[in-house]
């Protein structure tokens, strides 16, 4: 009997899911824009002192593939900040209801987050909130195409309503 309920259990799990959504459209163009970032990158920068960052240098590769589905796009970021390892996952996507990109991230500090922005012509800028030492901090990101085969991404905070200081500059070039 256990057995049997169990079994039951786990086949209603699995099927909700799919009973709950229709099937998906083809990702129209929105989606297609997110193509650019697929590939291999290699790149660093310098990170800015702020109040919510110490100085120093960054280096890193990043590693970018369609998801299945075709719909996001995710990139795996391997490097160091001055001589200590990081990581980052980040998966960008398309939110067709609220009509404006998604850039969800974690990284191996223990920070995670959500973006939400947009892509007008060879500028992708994604902005979050977060707190740092009890106050509100806002981050922007701009990322702008060089080509085909280079971007910077700039990213500024705002910390508790003050202005908008250079958080991070940062240039990666595609890998042949």
């Amino acid at each position: 009997m256990r057995k049997l309920l169990a079994s039951s259990l786990l086949a209603l799990c699995a099927a909700g899911p799919a009973l709950a959504r229709k099937p998906a459209p083809t990702p129209g163009p929105e989606y297609e824009r997110l193509e650019f970032l697929v590939g291999k990158w290699k790149g660093g920068g310098e990170l800015k002192a702020t109040p919510v960052s110490a100085a120093g240098s960054f280096t890193a590769k990043i590693d970018c593939s369609r998801f299945p589905g075709g719909r996001n796009v995710v990139c795996r970021l391997d490097g160091t900040i001055a001589t200590a390892p990081y990581h980052e996952l980040a998966i960008f996507g398309y939110d067709p209801d609220a009509k404006q990109y998604t850039w969800y991230d974690i990284d191996s500090q223990g920070v995670g987050s959500l973006a939400r922005g947009s892509i007008e012509g060879e500028t992708w800028i994604f902005a979050f909130e977060m707190k740092a030492d009890g106050k509100p901090v806002k981050v922007r990101a701009t990322i702008t195409q060089r080509g085909t085969t280079r971007f910077t991404n700039d990213t500024e905070v705002s910390v508790n309503g003050g202005p908008w200081l250079l958080m991070q500059a940062v240039t990666m070039d595609k890998m042949k």
